[in-house]
Parts: C-alpha cells; structure tokens; sequence
C-alpha cells in the first residue's frame, strides 16, 4: 500500500474513485480538496488511468487519449458537429453481410449499386 497524501492507494482503488468522482463532473481542485491531494497527483492520476469510452456519434468503444475525448477518431467528431448533434450508425458485420449480399444480386442481374440506388429513389418519390 502506498501513502498518498494522507489517504491510503491499495492497488488503484483511490485511482478508480478519483476517475469516477471527475467522470461525475467534480473538478480538479475539488478533488484535491476531498481526497486531500495536490491538484498535480490528482492530475497526474487521471492522465495515467486507461478511460475506455463509448464514441458519442457512433457508439463505438475506444481507449480516450486525452481527458476529454468524446469521439472515436476525426470522422465521428466532424460528422458530429457537422449534423447538428446527430449519430451516425455504426455498421455491425450483420449489416456489412446484408450489404454484401446485396451487391452479389446486383452484379448478378447486372445493375450497378448507383442504377439500383436511383430506381430506389424513384420509387420512394412516387410513393410519398
């Protein structure tokens, strides 16, 4: 066990309480003020914990680098802010192999995926 300004770390417990009590929008010198810390460990602590998130836009997990990463890569955040707030879907391999095999059918009857997509327009707009 090792002696952290006053209060006891057994094997990243205090870590794990610091992390959850910042995730829950305390702040850096209100954790120091609770955990009786300096604002540098408490800072150093949370830079050094793993923080496994779910992307904000696509739902995807991924490891953050920084504390306030909220997006799984550049895409999602530009597609993000470029939609006014909307998610895009993430694509699970169910969805993939029902894509797949609709282009399968498609070079089999010998329509490309761009002839397809316009006669399904067509028929959207005649039916609204």
């Amino acid at each position: 066990m090792k002696q952290t300004g006053g209060v006891m770390n057994m094997s990243g417990v205090l870590t794990e309480c610091i992390y959850k009590d910042w995730q829950r929008g305390n702040s850096v010198t209100s954790l120091a003020k609770k955990y009786n810390m300096d604002s540098k460990e408490i800072k150093n602590m949370l830079y050094k914990t793993e923080r496994i998130r779910l992307c904000k836009c696509c739902g995807n997990q991924f490891k953050a680098l920084t504390l306030n990463q909220k997006y799984c890569d550049k895409y999602c955040s530009k597609y993000f802010q470029n939609h006014n707030g909307k998610k895009h879907l993430k694509r699970d391999e169910k969805s993939w192999a029902s894509f797949d095999d609709l282009i399968n059918r498609l070079r089999q009857s010998g329509k490309s995926y761009a002839q397809w997509q316009k006669e399904r327009t067509l028929e959207l707009l005649k039916g609204a």
